[in-house]
Protein backbone atom coordinates (compact mmCIF):
# COMPACT_ATOMS: atom_id res chain seq x y z
CA UNK A 1 0.00 0.00 0.00
CA UNK A 2 1.06 3.60 -0.14
CA UNK A 3 2.57 5.57 2.65
CA UNK A 4 -0.84 6.32 4.04
CA UNK A 5 -4.40 6.50 3.02
CA UNK A 6 -2.81 7.89 -0.13
CA UNK A 7 -3.82 4.59 -1.58
CA UNK A 8 -7.37 5.53 -0.64
CA UNK A 9 -7.47 7.31 -3.98
CA UNK A 10 -7.51 3.86 -5.55
CA UNK A 11 -7.52 1.07 -3.03
CA UNK A 12 -10.17 2.10 -0.52
CA UNK A 13 -12.56 2.57 -3.41
CA UNK A 14 -12.29 -1.19 -3.72
CA UNK A 15 -12.55 -1.93 -0.01
CA UNK A 16 -15.78 -3.89 -0.35
CA UNK A 17 -14.31 -6.24 -2.91
CA UNK A 18 -10.69 -6.17 -1.80
CA UNK A 19 -11.77 -7.89 1.40
CA UNK A 20 -12.65 -10.86 -0.76
CA UNK A 21 -9.84 -10.49 -3.22
CA UNK A 22 -6.57 -9.44 -1.62
CA UNK A 23 -5.23 -12.79 -2.92
CA UNK A 24 -3.64 -15.27 -3.08
CA UNK A 25 -5.08 -16.80 0.06
CA UNK A 26 -2.53 -16.04 2.76
CA UNK A 27 1.14 -16.43 3.44
CA UNK A 28 0.38 -19.06 6.07
CA UNK A 29 -1.29 -21.28 3.50
CA UNK A 30 1.08 -20.45 0.67
CA UNK A 31 3.95 -21.84 2.70
CA UNK A 32 2.03 -24.97 3.71
CA UNK A 33 1.58 -24.36 7.42
CA UNK A 34 -2.06 -25.43 7.59
CA UNK A 35 -2.25 -29.21 7.99
CA UNK A 36 -0.23 -32.28 8.64
CA UNK A 37 -1.74 -33.98 5.59
CA UNK A 38 1.19 -34.30 3.19
CA UNK A 39 -1.10 -34.82 0.18
CA UNK A 40 -2.70 -31.44 0.77
CA UNK A 41 -1.53 -28.63 -1.53
CA UNK A 42 -1.00 -25.10 -0.26
CA UNK A 43 0.14 -23.30 -3.39
CA UNK A 44 -1.48 -23.08 -6.81
CA UNK A 45 1.97 -23.58 -8.29
CA UNK A 46 1.67 -27.19 -7.16
CA UNK A 47 -1.80 -27.74 -8.61
CA UNK A 48 -1.41 -29.75 -11.82
CA UNK A 49 -2.79 -28.17 -14.99
CA UNK A 50 -4.94 -30.15 -17.39
CA UNK A 51 -7.27 -29.70 -20.36
CA UNK A 52 -9.85 -31.49 -18.19
CA UNK A 53 -11.16 -30.56 -14.75
CA UNK A 54 -8.86 -32.36 -12.32
CA UNK A 55 -9.54 -31.43 -8.70
CA UNK A 56 -6.79 -31.56 -6.10
CA UNK A 57 -7.28 -31.24 -2.31
CA UNK A 58 -5.95 -27.84 -1.27
CA UNK A 59 -5.88 -25.34 1.58
CA UNK A 60 -7.40 -27.82 4.06
CA UNK A 61 -11.09 -27.44 3.15
CA UNK A 62 -11.08 -26.90 -0.59
CA UNK A 63 -10.24 -28.48 -3.92
CA UNK A 64 -8.29 -26.64 -6.60
CA UNK A 65 -7.93 -27.02 -10.34
CA UNK A 66 -5.93 -25.35 -13.10
CA UNK A 67 -7.73 -25.66 -16.42
CA UNK A 68 -5.63 -25.31 -19.55
CA UNK A 69 -7.48 -23.18 -22.09
CA UNK A 70 -6.66 -21.62 -25.48
CA UNK A 71 -5.46 -18.04 -25.35
CA UNK A 72 -7.68 -17.53 -28.39
CA UNK A 73 -10.50 -20.02 -28.93
CA UNK A 74 -10.53 -19.10 -32.63
CA UNK A 75 -6.76 -19.37 -33.15
CA UNK A 76 -5.07 -22.43 -31.64
CA UNK A 77 -1.68 -21.21 -32.79
CA UNK A 78 -1.81 -18.48 -30.13
CA UNK A 79 -1.05 -21.08 -27.47
CA UNK A 80 -2.62 -21.76 -24.11
CA UNK A 81 -2.81 -20.46 -20.57
CA UNK A 82 -4.17 -21.84 -17.30
CA UNK A 83 -7.17 -20.64 -15.33
CA UNK A 84 -7.26 -21.25 -11.56
CA UNK A 85 -10.38 -22.48 -9.77
CA UNK A 86 -11.03 -23.07 -6.08
CA UNK A 87 -14.10 -25.04 -5.00
CA UNK A 88 -15.87 -24.74 -1.68
CA UNK A 89 -18.30 -27.64 -1.64
CA UNK A 90 -21.88 -27.09 -0.55
CA UNK A 91 -22.63 -28.30 2.96
CA UNK A 92 -25.77 -29.94 1.59
CA UNK A 93 -24.93 -32.67 -0.92
CA UNK A 94 -25.63 -33.50 -3.61
CA UNK A 95 -25.16 -29.87 -4.59
CA UNK A 96 -27.56 -28.19 -6.97
CA UNK A 97 -24.61 -27.21 -9.14
CA UNK A 98 -21.41 -25.20 -9.42
CA UNK A 99 -21.88 -21.45 -8.96
CA UNK A 100 -19.00 -19.45 -10.45
CA UNK A 101 -18.38 -16.27 -8.46
CA UNK A 102 -16.63 -13.06 -9.41
CA UNK A 103 -16.19 -10.49 -6.62
CA UNK A 104 -15.38 -7.51 -8.85
CA UNK A 105 -12.44 -5.48 -10.00
CA UNK A 106 -11.46 -5.94 -12.70
CA UNK A 107 -8.72 -8.10 -11.20
CA UNK A 108 -10.22 -9.31 -7.93
CA UNK A 109 -9.66 -12.95 -7.11
CA UNK A 110 -12.55 -15.40 -7.20
CA UNK A 111 -10.33 -17.97 -5.50
CA UNK A 112 -9.90 -15.61 -2.58
CA UNK A 113 -13.64 -14.98 -2.47
CA UNK A 114 -14.25 -18.72 -2.18
CA UNK A 115 -11.50 -19.05 0.41
CA UNK A 116 -12.88 -16.44 2.80
CA UNK A 117 -16.38 -17.86 2.41
CA UNK A 118 -18.33 -14.71 1.63
CA UNK A 119 -20.68 -16.14 -1.01
CA UNK A 120 -22.52 -18.77 1.09
CA UNK A 121 -23.90 -16.04 3.34
CA UNK A 122 -25.96 -14.74 0.43
CA UNK A 123 -26.52 -17.76 -1.81
CA UNK A 124 -27.09 -20.46 0.80
CA UNK A 125 -25.57 -23.88 1.36
CA UNK A 126 -26.83 -25.93 -1.58
CA UNK A 127 -24.36 -24.79 -4.23
CA UNK A 128 -20.69 -25.51 -4.73
CA UNK A 129 -18.94 -22.14 -4.75
CA UNK A 130 -16.43 -21.92 -7.59
CA UNK A 131 -13.92 -19.15 -7.14
CA UNK A 132 -12.46 -18.46 -10.56
CA UNK A 133 -9.44 -16.24 -11.02
CA UNK A 134 -10.05 -14.47 -14.35
CA UNK A 135 -7.31 -14.21 -16.93
CA UNK A 136 -4.35 -12.22 -15.68
CA UNK A 137 -5.60 -12.32 -12.09
CA UNK A 138 -3.81 -13.85 -9.10
CA UNK A 139 -3.22 -17.53 -9.90
CA UNK A 140 -4.42 -17.46 -13.53
CA UNK A 141 -2.33 -16.71 -16.57
CA UNK A 142 -1.12 -14.88 -18.46
CA UNK A 143 0.74 -13.29 -15.57
CA UNK A 144 0.84 -9.52 -15.52
CA UNK A 145 3.92 -7.89 -14.06
CA UNK A 146 5.64 -4.94 -15.72
CA UNK A 147 8.36 -4.78 -13.09
CA UNK A 148 11.27 -7.02 -12.04
CA UNK A 149 9.72 -7.89 -8.66
CA UNK A 150 6.66 -7.31 -6.50
CA UNK A 151 8.34 -4.76 -4.27
CA UNK A 152 9.27 -2.51 -7.18
CA UNK A 153 5.79 -2.85 -8.64
CA UNK A 154 3.96 -1.98 -5.44
CA UNK A 155 6.33 0.86 -4.69
CA UNK A 156 5.67 2.46 -8.07
CA UNK A 157 1.91 1.91 -8.12
CA UNK A 158 1.17 2.98 -4.57
CA UNK A 159 3.91 5.54 -3.94
CA UNK A 160 4.42 7.19 -7.33
CA UNK A 161 1.26 6.67 -9.34
CA UNK A 162 -1.15 7.01 -6.40
CA UNK A 163 0.71 9.37 -4.13
CA UNK A 164 -0.56 12.85 -3.27
CA UNK A 165 -2.04 13.67 -6.65
CA UNK A 166 -3.13 17.25 -7.18
CA UNK A 167 -5.61 17.16 -10.04
CA UNK A 168 -6.87 20.65 -9.24
CA UNK A 169 -3.94 22.57 -10.72
CA UNK A 170 -2.80 22.52 -14.33
CA UNK A 171 0.90 21.69 -13.90
CA UNK A 172 0.64 18.73 -11.46
CA UNK A 173 -2.35 17.47 -13.46
CA UNK A 174 -0.23 17.46 -16.61
CA UNK A 175 2.60 15.76 -14.72
CA UNK A 176 0.26 12.99 -13.60
CA UNK A 177 -1.03 12.58 -17.14
CA UNK A 178 2.56 12.18 -18.30
CA UNK A 179 3.29 9.59 -15.62
CA UNK A 180 0.29 7.46 -16.60
CA UNK A 181 1.49 7.59 -20.19
CA UNK A 182 4.93 6.47 -19.09
CA UNK A 183 3.38 3.50 -17.29
CA UNK A 184 1.47 2.51 -20.41
CA UNK A 185 4.64 2.74 -22.48
CA UNK A 186 6.67 0.83 -19.90
CA UNK A 187 4.22 -2.03 -19.58
CA UNK A 188 3.74 -2.29 -23.33
CA UNK A 189 7.49 -2.81 -23.67
CA UNK A 190 8.01 -5.17 -20.72
CA UNK A 191 4.89 -7.36 -20.67
CA UNK A 192 4.62 -10.65 -22.51
CA UNK A 193 2.49 -10.20 -25.62
CA UNK A 194 0.16 -12.89 -24.24
CA UNK A 195 -1.22 -10.28 -21.84
CA UNK A 196 -3.37 -8.93 -24.68
CA UNK A 197 -5.48 -12.06 -24.23
CA UNK A 198 -6.35 -11.02 -20.66
CA UNK A 199 -9.69 -9.41 -21.30
CA UNK A 200 -13.32 -9.76 -20.30
CA UNK A 201 -14.72 -11.47 -23.44
CA UNK A 202 -11.99 -14.13 -23.19
CA UNK A 203 -12.77 -14.67 -19.50
CA UNK A 204 -16.46 -15.06 -20.38
CA UNK A 205 -15.50 -17.80 -22.82
CA UNK A 206 -13.41 -19.45 -20.09
CA UNK A 207 -16.53 -19.60 -17.92
CA UNK A 208 -18.29 -21.52 -20.66
CA UNK A 209 -15.26 -23.79 -20.99
CA UNK A 210 -15.54 -24.62 -17.30
CA UNK A 211 -19.23 -25.49 -17.67
CA UNK A 212 -18.53 -27.70 -20.67
CA UNK A 213 -15.65 -29.52 -18.97
CA UNK A 214 -17.85 -30.00 -15.90
CA UNK A 215 -20.57 -31.53 -18.09
CA UNK A 216 -18.06 -33.89 -19.69
CA UNK A 217 -16.87 -35.01 -16.25
CA UNK A 218 -20.48 -35.93 -15.46
CA UNK A 219 -21.04 -37.74 -18.74
CA UNK A 220 -23.35 -35.00 -20.02
CA UNK A 221 -23.51 -33.20 -23.36
CA UNK A 222 -21.13 -30.20 -23.16
CA UNK A 223 -23.09 -28.37 -25.86
CA UNK A 224 -26.04 -28.20 -23.48
CA UNK A 225 -23.99 -27.02 -20.50
CA UNK A 226 -25.14 -23.85 -18.74
CA UNK A 227 -23.19 -21.41 -16.61
CA UNK A 228 -24.50 -20.69 -13.10
CA UNK A 229 -23.06 -17.38 -11.96
CA UNK A 230 -22.95 -14.71 -9.28
CA UNK A 231 -20.97 -11.58 -10.10
CA UNK A 232 -20.62 -8.31 -8.20
CA UNK A 233 -19.46 -4.88 -9.38
CA UNK A 234 -17.07 -5.56 -12.30
CA UNK A 235 -18.51 -9.06 -12.09
CA UNK A 236 -21.74 -7.58 -13.47
CA UNK A 237 -19.81 -6.46 -16.55
CA UNK A 238 -18.38 -9.94 -16.94
CA UNK A 239 -21.86 -11.38 -16.50
CA UNK A 240 -23.43 -9.00 -19.02
CA UNK A 241 -20.65 -9.79 -21.49
CA UNK A 242 -21.26 -13.52 -21.10
CA UNK A 243 -25.00 -13.07 -21.57
CA UNK A 244 -24.42 -11.01 -24.71
CA UNK A 245 -21.95 -13.52 -26.20
CA UNK A 246 -23.65 -16.75 -25.13
CA UNK A 247 -27.33 -15.89 -24.59
CA UNK A 248 -28.46 -19.52 -24.78
CA UNK A 249 -26.04 -20.78 -22.12
CA UNK A 250 -27.33 -19.12 -18.94
CA UNK A 251 -28.24 -21.19 -15.90
CA UNK A 252 -29.03 -19.41 -12.64
CA UNK A 253 -27.57 -15.98 -13.30
CA UNK A 254 -27.23 -13.16 -10.75
CA UNK A 255 -25.42 -9.83 -11.01
CA UNK A 256 -25.10 -7.53 -7.99
CA UNK A 257 -24.14 -3.81 -8.01
CA UNK A 258 -24.79 -3.35 -11.71
CA UNK A 259 -22.28 -1.29 -13.68
CA UNK A 260 -22.86 0.37 -17.04
CA UNK A 261 -21.29 -1.91 -19.67
CA UNK A 262 -21.29 0.77 -22.37
CA UNK A 263 -19.51 3.22 -20.08
CA UNK A 264 -16.96 0.55 -19.15
CA UNK A 265 -16.16 -0.64 -22.66
CA UNK A 266 -15.96 2.96 -23.88
CA UNK A 267 -13.14 3.47 -21.37
CA UNK A 268 -14.73 6.58 -19.88
CA UNK A 269 -15.73 5.19 -16.47
CA UNK A 270 -17.76 8.36 -16.08
CA UNK A 271 -21.16 7.35 -14.73
CA UNK A 272 -20.00 5.17 -11.83
CA UNK A 273 -20.21 7.88 -9.19
CA UNK A 274 -23.56 9.27 -10.31
CA UNK A 275 -25.10 8.40 -6.92
CA UNK A 276 -22.07 9.15 -4.74
CA UNK A 277 -23.24 12.63 -3.77
CA UNK A 278 -26.67 11.29 -2.80
CA UNK A 279 -24.96 8.62 -0.71
CA UNK A 280 -22.98 11.29 1.13
CA UNK A 281 -26.18 13.23 1.79
CA UNK A 282 -27.76 10.05 3.12
CA UNK A 283 -24.89 9.78 5.59
CA UNK A 284 -25.49 13.33 6.84
CA UNK A 285 -29.23 12.70 7.24
CA UNK A 286 -28.58 9.39 9.00
CA UNK A 287 -26.04 10.95 11.35
CA UNK A 288 -28.43 13.76 12.23
CA UNK A 289 -31.30 11.36 12.91
CA UNK A 290 -29.03 9.16 15.05
CA UNK A 291 -28.11 12.09 17.26
CA UNK A 292 -25.53 11.27 19.92
CA UNK A 293 -25.18 7.71 18.53
CA UNK A 294 -23.31 9.30 15.62
CA UNK A 295 -19.79 10.34 16.71
CA UNK A 296 -19.88 13.33 14.35
CA UNK A 297 -23.27 14.65 15.49
CA UNK A 298 -21.92 17.19 18.01
CA UNK A 299 -25.44 18.39 18.83
CA UNK A 300 -25.78 19.91 15.39
CA UNK A 301 -29.04 21.50 14.32
CA UNK A 302 -29.48 20.01 10.83
CA UNK A 303 -28.05 17.56 8.32
CA UNK A 304 -27.15 20.56 6.15
CA UNK A 305 -24.87 21.81 8.92
CA UNK A 306 -23.24 18.39 9.14
CA UNK A 307 -22.47 18.55 5.40
CA UNK A 308 -21.07 22.06 5.84
CA UNK A 309 -18.75 20.79 8.57
CA UNK A 310 -17.55 18.00 6.28
CA UNK A 311 -16.81 20.57 3.57
CA UNK A 312 -14.99 22.71 6.12
CA UNK A 313 -12.79 19.75 7.10
CA UNK A 314 -11.94 19.05 3.47
CA UNK A 315 -11.21 22.74 2.86
CA UNK A 316 -8.98 22.83 5.94
CA UNK A 317 -7.04 19.81 4.72
CA UNK A 318 -6.56 21.46 1.34
CA UNK A 319 -4.77 24.32 3.09
CA UNK A 320 -3.19 22.40 5.95
CA UNK A 321 -2.78 18.59 5.75
CA UNK A 322 -2.55 16.72 9.03
CA UNK A 323 0.89 15.27 9.81
CA UNK A 324 1.03 11.71 11.13
CA UNK A 325 3.91 11.00 13.49
CA UNK A 326 3.12 7.68 15.16
CA UNK A 327 6.24 5.49 15.33
CA UNK A 328 4.32 2.67 17.01
CA UNK A 329 1.99 2.18 14.06
CA UNK A 330 3.82 3.67 11.06
CA UNK A 331 7.33 3.40 9.68
CA UNK A 332 7.86 7.03 8.75
CA UNK A 333 6.02 10.35 9.00
CA UNK A 334 3.49 11.37 6.37
CA UNK A 335 0.51 13.64 5.89
CA UNK A 336 -3.21 13.15 5.43
CA UNK A 337 -4.61 15.29 2.64
CA UNK A 338 -8.07 16.19 1.43
CA UNK A 339 -7.69 13.66 -1.40
CA UNK A 340 -7.11 10.90 1.14
CA UNK A 341 -10.31 11.77 2.99
CA UNK A 342 -12.37 12.09 -0.17
CA UNK A 343 -11.23 8.61 -1.18
CA UNK A 344 -11.73 7.25 2.32
CA UNK A 345 -15.32 8.49 2.55
CA UNK A 346 -16.18 7.14 -0.90
CA UNK A 347 -14.75 3.75 0.03
CA UNK A 348 -16.71 3.60 3.29
CA UNK A 349 -19.95 4.45 1.51
CA UNK A 350 -19.65 0.93 0.08
CA UNK A 351 -21.59 -0.24 3.16
CA UNK A 352 -23.72 1.96 5.38
CA UNK A 353 -23.66 -0.52 8.27
CA UNK A 354 -19.89 -0.63 8.70
CA UNK A 355 -19.00 2.54 6.84
CA UNK A 356 -21.20 5.21 8.43
CA UNK A 357 -19.82 4.76 11.98
CA UNK A 358 -16.26 4.75 10.64
CA UNK A 359 -16.80 7.88 8.56
CA UNK A 360 -18.30 9.64 11.57
CA UNK A 361 -15.44 8.63 13.85
CA UNK A 362 -12.74 9.75 11.42
CA UNK A 363 -14.49 13.06 10.71
CA UNK A 364 -14.76 13.78 14.43
CA UNK A 365 -11.03 13.16 14.84
CA UNK A 366 -10.21 15.30 11.82
CA UNK A 367 -12.39 18.14 13.07
CA UNK A 368 -10.43 18.08 16.31
CA UNK A 369 -7.19 17.54 14.33
CA UNK A 370 -6.51 14.52 16.55
CA UNK A 371 -4.22 12.23 14.57
CA UNK A 372 -3.52 9.53 17.17
CA UNK A 373 -6.02 6.92 15.94
CA UNK A 374 -6.13 7.92 12.30
CA UNK A 375 -3.51 5.46 10.99
CA UNK A 376 -5.48 2.50 12.34
CA UNK A 377 -8.88 3.83 11.28
CA UNK A 378 -7.64 4.63 7.78
CA UNK A 379 -6.02 1.20 7.50
CA UNK A 380 -2.63 2.71 6.85
CA UNK A 381 -0.06 0.27 5.54
CA UNK A 382 3.39 1.03 4.29
CA UNK A 383 5.45 -1.04 1.93
CA UNK A 384 8.85 -2.24 3.02
CA UNK A 385 11.04 -5.03 1.79
CA UNK A 386 10.14 -7.30 4.67
CA UNK A 387 6.49 -7.32 3.58
CA UNK A 388 6.89 -8.05 -0.11
CA UNK A 389 9.09 -10.82 -1.51
CA UNK A 390 11.70 -9.66 -3.99
CA UNK A 391 11.04 -12.59 -6.30
CA UNK A 392 8.44 -12.15 -8.99
CA UNK A 393 5.75 -14.68 -8.18
CA UNK A 394 1.98 -14.53 -8.12
CA UNK A 395 1.66 -17.19 -5.44
CA UNK A 396 3.36 -15.24 -2.64
CA UNK A 397 1.84 -11.78 -2.81
CA UNK A 398 -0.87 -10.65 -5.19
CA UNK A 399 -1.46 -7.01 -5.98
CA UNK A 400 -4.23 -6.51 -8.52
CA UNK A 401 -3.38 -2.93 -9.50
CA UNK A 402 -1.53 -3.77 -12.70
CA UNK A 403 -3.93 -6.57 -13.62
CA UNK A 404 -6.80 -4.12 -13.18
CA UNK A 405 -5.14 -1.65 -15.52
CA UNK A 406 -4.25 -4.29 -18.10
CA UNK A 407 -7.72 -5.84 -18.27
CA UNK A 408 -9.52 -2.49 -18.39
CA UNK A 409 -7.16 -1.10 -21.02
CA UNK A 410 -7.49 -4.22 -23.14
CA UNK A 411 -11.27 -3.97 -22.89
CA UNK A 412 -11.59 -0.31 -23.86
CA UNK A 413 -9.28 -0.90 -26.84
CA UNK A 414 -8.16 2.73 -27.09
CA UNK A 415 -11.69 4.13 -27.38
CA UNK A 416 -11.33 6.80 -24.71
CA UNK A 417 -9.04 9.52 -26.01
CA UNK A 418 -7.13 11.50 -23.40
CA UNK A 419 -3.96 11.75 -25.48
CA UNK A 420 -3.22 15.32 -24.40
CA UNK A 421 -3.28 17.21 -21.11
CA UNK A 422 -6.22 19.22 -22.46
CA UNK A 423 -8.28 16.10 -23.21
CA UNK A 424 -7.37 14.72 -19.79
CA UNK A 425 -8.63 17.93 -18.21
CA UNK A 426 -11.91 17.62 -20.12
CA UNK A 427 -12.24 14.05 -18.83
CA UNK A 428 -11.75 15.26 -15.26
CA UNK A 429 -14.21 18.13 -15.72
CA UNK A 430 -16.98 15.67 -16.65
CA UNK A 431 -16.24 13.65 -13.53
CA UNK A 432 -16.23 16.77 -11.35
CA UNK A 433 -19.60 17.87 -12.69
CA UNK A 434 -21.07 14.51 -11.74
CA UNK A 435 -19.52 14.30 -8.26
CA UNK A 436 -17.95 17.43 -6.74
CA UNK A 437 -16.78 15.57 -3.63
CA UNK A 438 -15.45 12.36 -5.16
CA UNK A 439 -14.50 13.03 -8.76
CA UNK A 440 -10.77 13.11 -8.11
CA UNK A 441 -10.29 9.69 -6.46
CA UNK A 442 -12.71 8.02 -8.88
CA UNK A 443 -11.26 9.63 -12.00
CA UNK A 444 -7.84 8.05 -11.50
CA UNK A 445 -9.02 4.55 -10.61
CA UNK A 446 -7.96 3.06 -13.94
CA UNK A 447 -8.72 4.97 -17.09
CA UNK A 448 -5.85 7.53 -17.24
CA UNK A 449 -3.33 4.68 -17.43
CA UNK A 450 -4.72 3.45 -20.77
CA UNK A 451 -3.97 6.29 -23.15
CA UNK A 452 -0.57 4.89 -24.16
CA UNK A 453 -1.40 1.21 -23.71
CA UNK A 454 0.33 -0.49 -26.62
CA UNK A 455 -1.04 -4.04 -26.48
CA UNK A 456 -3.77 -4.84 -28.99
CA UNK A 457 -6.56 -7.31 -28.27
CA UNK A 458 -7.09 -9.88 -31.06
CA UNK A 459 -10.09 -9.25 -33.30
CA UNK A 460 -11.83 -12.36 -31.97
CA UNK A 461 -11.86 -10.88 -28.43
CA UNK A 462 -12.86 -7.30 -29.15
CA UNK A 463 -16.17 -6.23 -27.62
CA UNK A 464 -18.19 -3.24 -28.85
CA UNK A 465 -18.91 -0.31 -26.58
CA UNK A 466 -22.43 -0.15 -27.95
CA UNK A 467 -24.59 -2.73 -26.20
CA UNK A 468 -27.50 -4.46 -27.93
CA UNK A 469 -30.73 -5.91 -26.61
CA UNK A 470 -30.27 -9.65 -26.15
CA UNK A 471 -32.88 -12.30 -25.42
CA UNK A 472 -31.39 -14.89 -23.07
CA UNK A 473 -32.59 -18.45 -22.57
CA UNK A 474 -33.03 -17.79 -18.82
CA UNK A 475 -33.74 -14.60 -16.86
CA UNK A 476 -31.07 -12.58 -15.11
CA UNK A 477 -31.64 -11.32 -11.57
CA UNK A 478 -30.07 -7.91 -10.96
CA UNK A 479 -29.46 -6.94 -7.34
CA UNK A 480 -29.05 -3.30 -6.38
CA UNK A 481 -28.89 -0.99 -3.39
CA UNK A 482 -31.13 2.06 -3.23
CA UNK A 483 -27.99 4.17 -3.48
CA UNK A 484 -24.73 2.70 -4.76
CA UNK A 485 -21.79 5.15 -4.76
CA UNK A 486 -19.98 3.52 -7.71
CA UNK A 487 -22.34 1.21 -9.64
CA UNK A 488 -26.00 2.12 -10.07
CA UNK A 489 -26.90 1.31 -13.67
CA UNK A 490 -29.40 -1.49 -13.14
CA UNK A 491 -32.26 0.53 -14.64
CA UNK A 492 -30.28 0.95 -17.86
CA UNK A 493 -28.84 -2.56 -18.07
CA UNK A 494 -32.11 -4.36 -17.34
CA UNK A 495 -33.52 -3.02 -20.62
CA UNK A 496 -30.88 -4.92 -22.60
CA UNK A 497 -32.08 -8.28 -21.28
CA UNK A 498 -35.83 -8.86 -21.69
CA UNK A 499 -37.19 -10.87 -18.79
CA UNK A 500 -34.52 -9.71 -16.34
CA UNK A 501 -35.73 -8.65 -12.89
CA UNK A 502 -34.35 -6.12 -10.40
CA UNK A 503 -34.40 -6.77 -6.65
CA UNK A 504 -33.73 -3.61 -4.66
CA UNK A 505 -32.28 -3.32 -1.15
CA UNK A 506 -33.32 -0.18 0.71
CA UNK A 507 -29.83 0.73 1.86
CA UNK A 508 -26.68 2.57 0.85
CA UNK A 509 -23.93 0.25 -0.27
CA UNK A 510 -22.08 -1.32 -3.15
CA UNK A 511 -24.57 -4.05 -3.95
CA UNK A 512 -26.76 -6.09 -1.64
CA UNK A 513 -23.89 -8.27 -0.43
CA UNK A 514 -22.49 -5.23 1.39
CA UNK A 515 -25.46 -4.93 3.77
CA UNK A 516 -27.02 -7.96 5.47
CA UNK A 517 -30.68 -8.55 4.66
CA UNK A 518 -32.60 -11.73 5.34
CA UNK A 519 -35.13 -10.63 2.75
CA UNK A 520 -32.59 -10.44 -0.09
CA UNK A 521 -30.95 -13.67 1.05
CA UNK A 522 -34.25 -15.54 0.94
CA UNK A 523 -35.08 -14.13 -2.51
CA UNK A 524 -31.65 -15.10 -3.88
CA UNK A 525 -31.78 -18.61 -2.42
CA UNK A 526 -35.31 -19.14 -3.79
CA UNK A 527 -34.22 -18.05 -7.26
CA UNK A 528 -31.15 -20.29 -7.19
CA UNK A 529 -33.18 -23.23 -5.98
CA UNK A 530 -36.33 -22.96 -8.06
CA UNK A 531 -35.76 -20.29 -10.68
CA UNK A 532 -38.55 -18.17 -9.18
CA UNK A 533 -37.86 -14.51 -9.81
CA UNK A 534 -38.23 -11.81 -7.15
CA UNK A 535 -41.58 -10.09 -7.44
CA UNK A 536 -41.80 -7.09 -9.75
CA UNK A 537 -40.65 -3.97 -7.91
CA UNK A 538 -39.67 -5.91 -4.77
CA UNK A 539 -37.75 -3.88 -2.18
CA UNK A 540 -36.04 -5.47 0.82
CA UNK A 541 -35.07 -3.89 4.12
CA UNK A 542 -31.65 -4.10 5.76
CA UNK A 543 -31.36 -6.22 8.90
CA UNK A 544 -29.54 -3.65 11.04
CA UNK A 545 -29.04 0.03 11.62
CA UNK A 546 -25.50 1.43 11.30
CA UNK A 547 -25.66 3.27 14.59
CA UNK A 548 -26.70 0.18 16.53
CA UNK A 549 -23.51 -1.47 15.30
CA UNK A 550 -21.45 1.47 16.54
CA UNK A 551 -22.75 1.36 20.12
Amino acid sequence: MSTMAKSATLLTLLRYISVTAAGPLSARYAYGQGSGNQSMIYSFENVPSSVDLLWTPCYDNFTCARLEVPLDYEDESAGTTTIAFMKLEATKQPAKGDLIVNPGGPANSGAKAAFVGTAPGLVGDEWNIIGMDPRGVNNSGPHINCFPDSYTQQTFIHHSLNSDINLYDEVPRANYWGLTGALGDWCSKTLDSKVRYANTPATARDMLQYAEKLAISKGEDPKKAKVDYYGASYGTLLGATFARLFPDRLGRFIIDAVADAEDYYSGAWTVGVQQAEEALLDFTHSCYRAGTKCPFFANDTSSENILSRIDAIISSLEKSPIPIVEPETTEHPFIITHNDIRGFILGELYSQVTGYPKIATVLALLEARNSTLLPELLSVKQIHKGDVPRESTHTQQYDGALSRIAIACNDNDGRHNISSPELFSEHLAKQKELSPHFWAPWAITVQPSCWKWGLKVPESQKFPAKFETTQTNAPIVMLASRLDPVASSQDKMVKFFPGARILMLDAVGHGVASVASQCTREAVIKFLGTGELPSEGQVCEADSDPWVVSE
